[in-house]
């Protein structure tokens, strides 16, 4: 009796321990498939060495916060400010970068060949103004763009997918 009891309390365990083992990697799918990165200038207190992408603690570039998402993707809601952009953006991954509003929230291109590259297919950029790309400053490879003001630009969007067949995402560790 006491060798049944002690194989049904094993066997207890071990489908409990599976059935947790599954529900912890369920959370954090949905955790991923859901991560949200906030943005703040630095003068409003965004900080990419001290940040974490907390509403808290959030990232002071928006590079950053895409690259904290990594593969999974999620939103990065970027505050109110003008973001003076050194590198290029790539959205690789399905990222939406939602701006607080067009007229408020900037990307500054500094007069440099800088650039949003959206190429995946659920990548979205939204609520952003565009300024001073000697290039176009949105290459749009897959994804979409809502709801942006681009002026002072060498151009507007590029759809082209002979853009992008050449073009190789970063690798972002």
């Amino acid at each position: 009796m006491k060798r049944i009891v002690l194989s049904v309390c094993a066997a207890v365990v071990a489908v409990c321990a599976a059935d947790m083992m599954a529900l912890e990697a369920f959370a954090a799918s949905a955790d991923a498939e859901g991560a949200v990165r906030y943005v703040k200038t630095a003068v409003a207190g965004g900080s990419d060495e001290l940040g974490d992408g907390t509403e808290e603690k959030p990232f002071a570039t928006p590079q950053k916060a895409v690259a904290a998402l990594g593969a999974a993707g999620g939103t990065v809601e970027i505050a109110a400010g003008v973001y003076v952009l050194t590198n290029e953006i790539f959205l690789a991954a399905p990222v939406t970068l939602h701006g607080a509003s067009r007229e408020s929230t900037v990307f500054d291109c500094a007069n440099a060949n800088i650039r949003v590259v959206v190429s995946n297919a659920n990548a979205k950029v939204s609520g952003l103004t565009l300024v001073r790309s000697k290039t176009y400053p949105v290459l749009l490879c897959g994804g979409r763009v809502e709801d942006c003001i681009v002026t002072g630009c060498a151009g507007g969007f590029k759809n082209s997918t002979s853009h992008c067949a050449s073009w190789k995402a970063p690798v972002i560790s």
